[in-house]
């Protein structure tokens, strides 16, 4: 219809300059009506009745895909969001339900469906009094509908990588829109399909920008479900959100508030990604003080909550940062040693788009610019200070490195803001629509459209025909697992028999060769582990962590079974699971369990008579040995 009445106008005009516009609406909408007339005709091609859907519906869906139409940025929208959908799915949908951090939370889940569970599990009854019980409480009331936990973490991964992704490119369009009002949004999606396309495949090797700062980004991707990637999703929805109006602006604090609860570092991360984008464009105070009721919302009052529940120890910073830092998390907050090339050469990718745009002299862009690079390098430099420096517990206790996880998706906005201000600028568009002004970009966009549509197809049915998700089995550890469920009882403690040293460790630490089943043990098998890794997240249970850690590798280095049968009397420890390696130490004793992989014996059989605790452990059962390996 448009096309027949421009065609009109056209035959009947007489001025030079109007008869020009008019010819180039007029091919414009031809073009368009070819391109409308093959999609729809292949989209009805195998369907019944096609004849009659094609009389009677061709013409209403070649106006509604109209480039001119009010509601074709809709329709661009919710094609490219099927599309992000789809590319997710395609690149990271073989990822399973489980990842190392996400083995923390399971015991606890258990903990609150079966209370009788890990009764003598030191881990699970001392994080049991930390915010990790929210997400808990969130995984296990589900169990009530008849779920088992296997199937509530991988809906909540499958939902997780269906709904990130389109939700990171709806808030990449809600900056953009807030930034240039009523512009087109073509070279927004043409630029981030030229990003996601950079970050997520081999064209460029991304692995040679590893991990910054001790992280892995976030960004568009799918995979695993825990706390902070289930925080990062809330954060996000909070920031979309926060670019609408009026009532629906009203709940934006609420998922702020739900994301700090679940992680409050993660939300707090989730805030300043907001501020970045939002503050070099605000207008008047009412939009601050929106963001000063968000902050004190979101943050202050469950964060305030937290500390009347969870109350601290009267840790000093340096003894704090010690137990947390030093001796368990160096690989991710001890920036002295985890700086690399890899945080160079992302500062460098964060300031080069600042340069051409200094010679436009825009100060919204300039601002914008300097906010990312100083949010990235600031937060990396205050964790630097604030932890080794001044040795700040807050900051310890923050983690501001890890804000480095928002790298791609504030890299991927700032270069999609910076383009939409060069093409704006340099195309000098109107109001209403750019395609009116050159005819290069309209061929772009319609081949582009065109691609999005076949893309969109082309994912789906790889998506139905080789994409399956399944659940995590421990197949190596499947008989040592079933043995312990099956002979132990649910009260026995296991002591785990292993240490290696690992790189940018400042001590021994666990971890094997061969992976016995620290976490399998607790997730899988139900029963306690005397001590391993996972870190308690209560200053109250910190110094017992480190202490039975301590006592765990020292008692290692001793090498004798009698030291294992003095330390079940002052804790309670039943079994003890060690691989070959090990054997030497127990030649004298008979193992109740061999799979030619890991060997457990029963702490009771090296019971002797002759024997003296005195030479192992001190009067509070602190072991006497100082051998390092």
């Amino acid at each position: 219809m448009l096309r027949l009445k421009l065609f009109r106008k056209l035959h009947h005009c007489k001025k030079n300059t109007h008869r020009k516009q008019l010819k180039h609406k007029a091919a414009e909408a031809e073009f368009n009506y070819y391109v409308s007339d093959y999609i729809f005709n292949m989209s009805i091609k195998n369907l019944p009745l096609r004849h009659k859907l094609h009389k009677t519906y061709k013409i209403k869906f070649i106006d509604r895909m109209n480039i001119n139409n009010p509601n074709y940025h809709k329709i661009l929208k919710i094609f490219y969001v099927l599309f992000a959908t789809f590319y997710t799915i395609w690149i990271f949908g073989k990822t399973q339900n489980y990842y190392p951090g996400g083995f923390i939370e399971i015991p606890l889940i258990l903990k609150l469906i079966n209370p009788d569970l890990f009764l003598n599990d030191f881990f699970t009854n001392s994080v049991i009094h930390s915010p990790k019980i929210v997400y808990a409480y969130f995984v296990a009331m589900w169990t009530y509908f008849g779920w088992t936990i296997d199937q509530i973490l991988h809906f909540c991964m499958l939902a997780r990588t269906f709904f990130v992704s389109p939700l990171i490119f709806l808030v990449i369009c809600k900056i953009y829109d807030s930034w240039f009002p009523k512009k087109n949004l073509l070279i927004l999606i043409f630029i981030y399909t030229i990003i996601l396309l950079l970050l997520y495949t081999k064209i460029i090797p991304w692995g040679q920008f590893g991990k910054p700062a001790g992280w892995n980004a976030m960004g568009a991707r799918g995979g695993s479900f825990y706390p902070a990637t289930l925080s990062y999703a809330l954060g996000i929805l909070y920031v979309y959100i926060c670019f609408y109006r009026k009532p629906i602006r009203y709940f934006a604090p609420i998922f702020l508030l739900l994301a700090t609860l679940i992680h409050p570092s993660i939300s707090v991360f989730s805030f300043i990604f907001l501020c970045i984008f939002y503050l070099p464009i605000l207008h008047d105070k009412k939009s601050l003080q929106f963001l000063a009721i968000d902050f004190f919302i979101g943050i202050i009052l469950p964060i305030l909550v937290y500390f009347i529940i969870f109350p601290s120890a009267n840790m000093s910073g340096v003894e704090f940062i010690e137990h947390y830092i030093e001796l368990r998390h160096p690989h991710h907050y001890l920036i002295s040693r985890i700086v690399s090339s890899s945080t160079i050469k992302w500062l460098i990718l964060f300031t080069a788009p600042l340069i051409p745009v200094i010679f436009f002299k825009n100060s919204k862009i300039i601002i914008m610019c300097f906010l990312c690079i100083l949010s990235y390098a600031g937060s990396i430099f205050l964790q630097y200070a604030g932890t080794e420096i001044f040795h700040i517990k807050f900051i310890a206790q923050l983690g501001s490195n890890r804000f480095t996880i928002y790298r791609e998706v504030i890299w991927m906005t700032q270069i999609v803001l910076i383009c939409g201000f060069f093409f704006n600028t340099l195309f000098k568009q109107n109001k209403e629509n750019v395609y009116l002004n050159t005819s290069f970009m309209e061929a772009i966009y319609y081949r582009f459209y065109i691609l999005i549509y076949i893309i969109t197809v082309l994912f789906f049915a790889l998506v139905i025909s080789k994409n399956t998700f399944k659940p995590f089995k421990p197949e190596k550890q499947a008989k040592i697992i079933s043995w312990i469920k099956n002979k132990t009882s649910k009260n026995d403690v296991f002591f785990i028999d292993e240490w290696v040293k690992k790189k940018n460790s400042p001590r021994v630490t666990f971890g094997l060769k061969r992976p016995l089943p620290h976490e399998y043990i607790r997730t899988h098998a139900h029963r306690a582990i005397f001590s391993d890794m996972s870190f308690p997240f209560n200053e109250k249970y910190i110094r017992e962590f480190t202490k039975r850690r301590d006592i765990q590798q020292k008692i290692h280095f001793v090498r004798s079974p009698m030291a294992y049968y003095c330390l079940s009397k002052y804790y309670r420890v039943d079994y003890i699971i060690t691989n070959r390696r090990s054997t030497k130490t127990f030649a004298a004793h008979k193992p109740i369990f061999d799979d030619g992989n890991y060997i457990v014996y029963k702490i009771s059989d090296f019971k002797n008579k002759n024997l003296n605790c005195n030479l192992f452990f001190t009067s509070d059962g602190q072991p006497l040995t100082h051998q390092s390996p």
